[in-house]
């Protein structure tokens, strides 16, 4: 019998990812993270979702939480489009991948940045 492995994850408001990326669609959303996270990272409810080592500590960020086990509702891993619900922006590459600490945090801080200074990247949300 195995156990399911051990989940965690740091969440971060959707306007703060789409002004570090400067850009909100979908598509383009999915290419960065992937290239800037290079982890599993899904989508819900106005909040991305980046998968972490189980022990990673919370970030000093206000608007960004992390959160831990049963509190998090994963999406199937069929579901991978931006329609109704959650959905895996960027799927998991391998069982047990996870996205770095230190990748979330710089993504994070970038988004703050911009947003706060009005970058005209700072785009509002398409969904």
């Amino acid at each position: 019998m195995s156990c399911p492995a051990a989940v965690a994850a740091l969440s971060l408001p959707e306007g703060i990812v789409h002004a570090a990326l400067g850009t909100a669609d979908p598509d383009t959303v999915a290419c960065l993270l992937g290239a800037d996270l290079a982890g599993p990272v899904y989508w819900d409810a106005g909040r991305y979702y980046a998968l972490v080592a189980p022990g990673a500590p919370p970030l000093p960020l206000a608007d960004v939480t992390l959160h831990r086990g049963d509190e998090l509702s994963i999406p199937a891993a069929h579901r991978q489009v931006p329609t109704g619900g959650a959905y895996w922006v960027t799927p998991p590459p391998e069982e047990g991948a996870r996205c770095g600490v230190p990748d979330v945090a710089r993504l994070a801080v970038r988004g703050r940045v911009r947003a706060r200074e009005g970058d005209t990247r700072a785009v509002r949300s398409m969904r």
